[in-house]
């Protein structure tokens, strides 16, 4: 059996109806600041990022992610999608 070297989920979304609620909640807890990642043009969609500290060059142990609110997605439940390395 091969042993994985890294994390093997890569990303994460958290989707919410309330974003700034979130991303507050977020940060208090986190004690770190999100980053808006959508197209401020599309307003279908609103993302803001985890921060994920490392250097791009290298395999990093951990993952980041984001809070995600779309139109027509609800959040509770089933509303968290997470991504596995392939």
């Amino acid at each position: 059996m091969e042993i994985i070297k890294t994390n093997p989920v890569c990303w994460f979304e958290i989707y919410v109806q309330d974003m700034s609620r979130a991303q507050k909640f977020y940060e208090e807890i986190l004690q770190k600041k999100m980053m808006q990642m959508t197209d401020p043009t599309d307003e279908s969609m609103n993302m803001v990022g985890f921060p994920m500290e490392g250097d791009n060059d290298e395999l990093l142990p951990g993952c980041s992610g984001a809070l995600v609110q779309m139109q027509g997605v609800p959040s509770g439940g089933n509303s968290t999608i997470v991504y596995f390395t392939c």
